[in-house]
């Protein structure tokens, strides 16, 4: 599986992100790239090649936390991640909401 998915961190911190899921032979394998890498966009296009799909990132205008699944056809356009809201407890992150107004966020696949 391949997802994208976006944060508010942007535009003073990498923003946007691809995640890369297999699951072979029992084993799971998770991993993440900025797609601001080199490469991405040629990766991608290999991807779509030799999986005979239309693998398009849509998160470009994107400046809250949002994700997207780009393949398989089945899953792709459907949320990856379910993104919460989490109240801090710390003290600095007490700081951060009171500075920034937001609490870091967390999410699952």
């Amino acid at each position: 599986m391949v997802a994208e998915y976006t944060t508010n961190e942007g535009p003073w911190a990498d923003d946007y992100f691809l995640v890369f899921v297999e699951f072979d032979n029992g084993n799971l394998s998770v991993a993440k790239a900025s797609l601001y890498s080199d490469g991405t966009d040629e990766v991608l296009r290999d991807l779509g090649q030799r999986w005979a799909a239309n693998i398009e990132t849509r998160l470009h205008n994107s400046t809250e936390w949002k994700s997207r699944v780009l393949w398989p056809p089945e899953l792709a356009g459907t949320e990856y991640f379910d993104f919460k809201e989490v109240e801090p407890h710390t003290i600095s992150g007490k700081l951060r909401k009171l500075v920034l107004g937001h609490p870091p966020a967390t999410s699952s696949p």
